[in-house]
Formats: structure tokens, C-alpha cells, sequence
């Protein structure tokens, strides 16, 4: 999807001035902010939500994948430092469910009002002014550098002048109204989905279908013409409140094709379509699946759940090369055991593995663009081609890539340095230095 870079606006009025600018507050967002402000560094976070958490809030991710290798039958954790801080926290308050396993790593069902409110408190405790409800609009480039962003709220527009600035907005806003180029989606990006919550479950009978079950009961439902379910390997997880689960199932698109996401029409017309496909899951469910005889609906998302978008170009884009090679890196920064998964078009999802015990890195210059001086990304719009794209995009791969971006545009608020120079490997070795898990060398 290319779309032409918006107008600059140079004449809002300055609101707040700060040394880092996070531009979005999911997973990545929020530990990018957390990390710098814990350097020292005064810190704005902008969310256009009202809570943090990005897609694993307000799109209902429930689920946790690629935070483990699994060798010799046991889990080994790869993300470390503040992926870590939350993972303990959910243990701590018994808000994760029982692990799948079905793409060769775990698969971590959590609750979202326990992580929503730890978010929360992560970013209170670390000094953050947190400014939720805020959208983005232009963003104004002096010198190579962002020397502001426009913002937009109900009482009209203004700016906030920053030193550096991360977008974590995973669809690159920031990054794309300041010029950086976009990578080539391969004439189709991947497929939306709607997640939703169910209620009234079975646990017992329910957690006796395996994910190859749930799927040939999709084909059946489909053959018979019952149900003309767009998606056929959907899954189910069990979530840690009792008799509650997330269904994961729904494919949004148009014909053949993926809705448009910079389309108003055609978003607005896929969050309604995801609903509809809710509800005619849920009864597919009642009727075919043990277990969910008297479920429902007990929680629809405020968004539809966004696999991608736009990708920027940046020093270094990662390969499906590197995804099989199980490539690590000199500045590698973040760590993915999770496989390829690709949703792509047709009723199937397409799955590359790893080797067991195996995982890939993305490197910090993955996080930085070419030529704008004071700007990083980090998250889903990160420098990656599609196939990695779809191994590195999970949440404590989005957490680890934030809390390096946090670390690195502290360091550019406190030098005025260029992004383009950052050493990575100093970033990677602060990154052991907060509890980072890198079990291999480069």
C-alpha cells in the first residue's frame, strides 16, 4: 500500500516541549517510553487509545507467542528486561492461562484488564506524562530532523517540539509524514482479524480439541454450506478466568483482498464485518465444537486487529534469509522463537518454522531510518521484509524492539547525535545490562 506523504504544517502553536516523543502506545510504545524515561530522559507518550497495549488491548491479542525457545523439553525465556518485568507480574497475579503449543513455542493466553493496568503503572512509576486520546497529524522535518509533531485532540491542534522521537505506531505514521520510504508489500499484505471473547465455556470438554480437530470441524462446517467461514484454521485459547476463551478465527477482506486500513470506508466497513464474522463463529462453535454448547459473547475489541500495514525502509532490512538462517546479530536487540505466519489470501494460513531451540534477532539498524537524524520506530512498522515481518511482529518481540528504541533516542536527546550513528552494539550490551536474555552470539 503506497499513499502519498502528507502536508507539513510549521504554524501550531508549541504545547509541550520534552526531550524523547513516543508516538504510540503499544507494547513497543509503552516499554520504548519506559525505558527512556528510566535513563533520566523527560518523556511524552501520545496514544490515540485510551488505554496502552496497542492490538493486545484494544484488538483483544490475548495471547502471547515467541517469548520462549523450547530445547531439550524445557522453555527457556528469550525476552528479557521490561518483557520480563511483565511476564513476571502476570505470573505473580495468576493472570495467564494454560500454554498451547501448537506452533512448536508456546502460546501464552493472559489476562488484558491485568496487563492494561500494569501498563499503567509502568508508565507512572517511570516518571511518563502519558497523553491518551491524542491523534497525530503532521509532523514538521528542520535540518533532517523532526523538530515537532502536530497533534489534534477536541479542543483543536498543537505541537509538541521534542530532541528525538520514536513512532511506535505500528502503522509508521510519524515515520511517513516525515518522508521515510516505504518497502514494498509484494502486492498483498496480510490479513486482518477480529478477536473476540467468549464466556459460558465447557473448560473441561473444550480443552480436549486440538487445533488440528478445530480445523477439520471448519472444513466440515464449510462443506456442508452451513457456514461460509472466511478463515478455516482459526483457533480458540483458553483464557485464565474460568470458563472464558478467545477465538482467533476471522479473515476481513474484500473479495480476494485485504481491506484497505488507510481507507476510512473500508476500515469502517471491516470493523462492522469483523462483528458480523463474530457471531457467526460463535454459532459455528455451539454447533460443532464440544464445550461451547452455551457460550457467547462477552467482549468485542474497539479495533480491528491489524497484522500489517506500512513497513519502512530502514538501515537494514531483515530477510526471509535471515528468518531461516536463525540470524543473530552484532546490535541484535530483540529476540522471536515464532514461526512464519503469514495470512495470507484464500482460507489458510501459511506456517514456516524454526528449528527447535532456535530463534532469529532484529537488529537495532532495523529500527532506524536512512537519513532522518532524530528518529527511530520500533514495533510492527519496523524495517522487515513480509516474511520476517510475519516471525517478528508478536508482542515481547515488540517490547524488547521498543525498550531499545527508548534506550537509543535518550542517548540522541542527551548528545544531539544522529540516529544513523547509534552504535548497536553498545545498545545491545545496555539491553544485557536490564536483564535481556540473548542465549546466542552473533
Amino acid at each position: 500500500m503506497q499513499h502519498t506523504n502528507a502536508r507539513r504544517t510549521e504554524d501550531v502553536p508549541v504545547r509541550y516541549s520534552t526531550d524523547v516523543l513516543v508516538v504510540g502506545g503499544g507494547l513497543a510504545g509503552v516499554c520504548a517510553a519506559v525505558s527512556a524515561a528510566e535513563t533520566g530522559a523527560n518523556v511524552i507518550l501520545l496514544e490515540r487509545n485510551g488505554r496502552g497495549g496497542g492490538n493486545f488491548t484494544n484488538s483483544f491479542v490475548g495471547t502471547f507467542c515467541g517469548y520462549h525457545i523450547v530445547e531439550d523439553e524445557a522453555y527457556k525465556l528469550i525476552c528479557g528486561g521490561l518483557g520480563e518485568r511483565v511476564f513476571n507480574h502476570l505470573v505473580q497475579e495468576n493472570a495467564l492461562g494454560r500454554y498451547i503449543t501448537y506452533a512448536k513455542v508456546p502460546v501464552i493466553p493472559f489476562d488484558i484488564p491485568v496487563l492494561t493496568r500494569f501498563l499503567d503503572q509502568m508508565l507512572m512509576d517511570a516518571g511518563v506524562k502519558v497523553l491518551f486520546r491524542q491523534l497525530v497529524s503532521d509532523v514538521v522535518v528542520e535540518d533532517n530532523r523532526v523538530a515537532s509533531v502536530v497533534v489534534t485532540d477536541k479542543s483543536g491542534q498543537y505541537s509538541i517540539a521534542c530532541k528525538a522521537v520514536i513512532d511506535c505506531t505500528g502503522d509508521g505514521d510519524v515515520a511517513f509524514m516525515a518522508g521515510v520510504p516505504l518497502l514494498e508489500d509484494g502486492g498483498q499484505i496480510q490479513f486482518p482479524s477480529m478477536i473476540f471473547h467468549m464466556g459460558g465455556i465447557n473448560v473441561e470438554e473444550a480443552s480436549k480439541t486440538t487445533k488440528k480437530e478445530l480445523a477439520e470441524y471448519q472444513r466440515q462446517a464449510v462443506e456442508s454450506g452451513e457456514f461460509d467461514l472466511p478463515r478455516r484454521d482459526g483457533t480458540v485459547s483458553l483464557l485464565p478466568r474460568l470458563g472464558m476463551a478467545q477465538a482467533n478465527m476471522g479473515r476481513i477482506k474484500i473479495g480476494d483482498r485485504p481491506i484497505d486500513v488507510f481507507n476510512p470506508e473500508e476500515l469502517s466497513w471491516g470493523e462492522m464485518e469483523g462483528r458480523r464474522q463474530s457471531f457467526m463463529y460463535l454459532d459455528f462453535l455451539k454447533k460443532y465444537v464440544p464445550g461451547y454448547e452455551n457460550a457467547y459473547i462477552c467482549g468485542l475489541p474497539n479495533t480491528v486487529g491489524i497484522r500489517e500495514s506500512r513497513r519502512m525502509q530502514g538501515q537494514y532490512v531483515l530477510t526471509k534469509e535471515d528468518f531461516l538462517a536463525a540470524q543473530k546479530f552484532e546490535d541484535g536487540i530483540a529476540c522471536s522463537s515464532w514461526p512464519v505466519e503469514f495470512h495470507k489470501a484464500g482460507a489458510l494460513t501459511e506456517w514456516v518454522y524454526l528449528p527447535e531451540g532456535e530463534y532469529i534477532e532484529v537488529p537495532m539498524r532495523s529500527l532506524i531510518p536512512e537519513e532522518i537524524e532524530n528518529l527511530l520506530f520500533a514495533g510492527r512498522c519496523l524495517s522487515a521484509d513480509q516474511t520476517s515481518h510475519a516471525a517478528v511482529r508478536c508482542g515481547p518481540v515488540c517490547m524488547s524492539m521498543g525498550e531499545a528504541a527508548g534506550l537509543a533516542a535518550a542517548e540522541l536527546a542527551e548528545t544531539g547525535g544522529k540516529a544513523q550513528e547509534i552504535d548497536g552494539g553498545k545498545i545491545r550490551q545496555a539491553m544485557k545490562a536490564r536483564g535481556a536474555h540473548f542465549l546466542k552470539d552473533a
